[in-house]
């Protein structure tokens, strides 16, 4: 954990492999090398380990990490234009987690929009925005052109 929150990711999924070599049974050494692959774009790496957690341990992953395995996946099937994937990721992370975060409904409010269903991703977007989200203006620009609204 040390490497990663240093920014020195290789070292850390070397860690966590070790980790995992003597106890492949650590949930939470799946977590968070999927966090640490997912900070390299490494999308298939974070699905998998994340898959592996929530399927080892999902009620650990759940009370103890507040879900964040289920947004860390989603932002893996966003970026790889998995958007149903993606949704039904961030929606079990917004449905677990009372302390629901932004941007979760930002990129959720994003698949909406890479599977064209604008009302959803607007409400989306403006729940972002009503908890502090700053919304990147390019992505606006492009959901109002695709979408044909205003807001």
């Amino acid at each position: 954990m040390a490497y990663t929150l240093k920014r020195q990711i290789d070292q850390a999924i070397v860690n966590f492999n070790k980790l995992l070599e003597i106890d492949p049974r650590k949930a939470e050494a799946y977590f968070h090398r999927g966090a640490a692959y997912g900070m390299k774009n490494q999308y298939d790496q974070v699905i998998a380990d994340c898959t592996k957690a929530l399927e080892m341990d999902p009620q650990k992953m759940v009370k103890t990490y507040g879900g964040e395995a289920y947004a860390i996946r989603g932002l893996a099937y966003l970026r790889k234009g998995q958007y149903d994937r993606a949704i039904a990721d961030y929606t079990t992370f917004l449905q677990t987690n009372p302390r629901a975060k932004a941007i979760a409904y930002l990129d959720r409010g994003k698949a909406y929009a890479g599977k064209r269903e604008f009302d959803k991703a607007w409400d989306d977007v403006h729940q972002a925005q009503n908890l502090g989200a700053k919304v990147d203006p390019k992505f606006l620009q492009e959901l109002r052109q695709a979408s044909g609204r205003e807001n």
